[in-house]
């Protein structure tokens, strides 16, 4: 019996060639992705030291274990015992440095030559507050938010937020005070400062920078976020924004295709909601400065929704919400990662803490109250 023939022999062999044609590139793209990822690129002078991870992934198990428990300062505080004022690492082929340089900080913040902002930031903020200052790319925009900000930090502006602050601090070491007294502790108590301080500048960012004509602004749902962390009820609000801030370390830490993938990605639960009670605050507070009634005192949200005619560069309402929002994520939380190292170090260095004290009491008993205008004395 004699088989019909299907295939000749030089079909056979095109097909052949064709497979291991089709196995080579893909090879050839996969080892260039590996190789891209894992190879450190090449740097002049002096390498900053710090750990380079895992092949591909680089640090991010780690990064993202403190990342999901928002205690991302964990990480950069180990980094610092281990490496010094200055650490590099990587994450999925993304370089991370971390420092406490003091005259790095200011070049960083001052030089617009060697330092600049890219786009990489902002797309991590994409879907949630991209418009914030702090997320804008260096250029043109940036400089127009910059400029219409400025007048909202006005003299104003600051001897409110520290009469607040100061209110607000005060009552917060008098609960200290009283909790030493209750359980007859003595020397002290222990206490999560990390979330003290966060709840603290949650309750002072929002009456000193949004208020209304009469005093402030009359919202439906007060923070008094010290007063349900010590009572230990449920806070939305502090929740929401230490999600926020969790998923743009994850998200800063990965590349944009596995963002899905690890549920922080733009059509994600997560950032729906995050949004969605975003969204819910902005409307009440626009809401509320929109019904106020002309009086020439102007708060941060007054100025970015003054409409000048002969300006056609004032901010849109998604910029608006931006910056708005922006300005509760990072005024809360720079300040409360701020607060927490400078507890920590205080704590552990008790020579600089003797000296504090002794300042802080000479300074108080010629000064009295601390102001904007006395605080350069300290």
């Amino acid at each position: 019996m004699v088989l019909p023939r299907l295939f000749d022999s030089t079909t056979i062999i095109a097909r052949t060639n064709a497979n291991k044609l089709t196995v080579a590139v893909t090879a050839l793209i996969a080892s260039s992705i590996v190789l891209y990822f894992a190879t450190p690129r090449r740097r002049k002078g002096k390498q900053i030291p710090g750990p380079r991870g895992y092949p591909l992934i680089g640090s991010i198990v780690e990064l993202i274990k403190f990342a999901r428990e928002s205690k991302t300062y964990l990480f950069i505080e180990k980094l610092e015992d281990e490496y010094g004022s200055i650490a590099y690492t990587t994450v999925l082929g993304q370089p991370l440095i971390f420092t406490k340089d003091a005259a790095l900080i200011h070049r960083s913040l001052t030089d617009t030559v060697d330092f600049y902002r890219n786009a990489e930031f902002e797309a991590a903020t994409f879907g949630i507050i991209e418009n914030a200052l702090f997320s804008i790319p260096s250029g043109e925009k940036w400089k127009r938010h910059r400029k219409y900000l400025q007048p909202g930090f006005a003299p104003a502006q600051l001897r409110l937020a520290a009469k607040i602050s100061s209110e607000e601090t005060d009552m917060l070491l008098e609960y200290w005070d009283n909790q030493i007294i209750l359980q007859n502790l003595g020397e002290g108590i222990v206490v999560d400062v990390f979330q003290e301080f966060t709840c603290l500048t949650l309750d002072i960012i929002r009456p000193s920078f949004f208020f209304s004509n009469s005093g402030r602004i009359a919202f439906s749902n007060e923070f008094n976020a010290v007063k349900k962390y010590h009572q230990g009820e449920s806070d939305e609000e502090r929740n929401i924004l230490q999600d926020i801030v969790s998923v743009l370390d994850q998200r800063l830490s990965t590349h944009p295709f596995v963002w899905g993938l690890i549920g922080v990605g733009k059509g994600s639960a997560k950032i729906k909601k995050q949004r969605e009670y975003l969204n819910r605050l902005f409307d009440e507070i626009t809401l509320a400065k929109s019904n106020r009634k002309s009086s020439g005192t102007y708060d941060l949200i007054d100025r970015l929704m003054d409409v000048d005619a002969k300006d056609t560069q004032r901010f849109t309402n998604e910029e608006i919400f931006g910056e708005v929002m922006g300005f509760f994520l990072a005024g809360h939380e720079t300040t409360s990662n701020t607060l927490t190292f400078t507890a920590m170090e205080i704590s552990r260095n008790h020579q600089v803490q003797i000296k504090l004290k002794k300042e802080i009491r000479l300074v108080l008993e010629q000064l009295g109250t601390v102001t904007t205008e006395n605080i350069s004395e300290f």
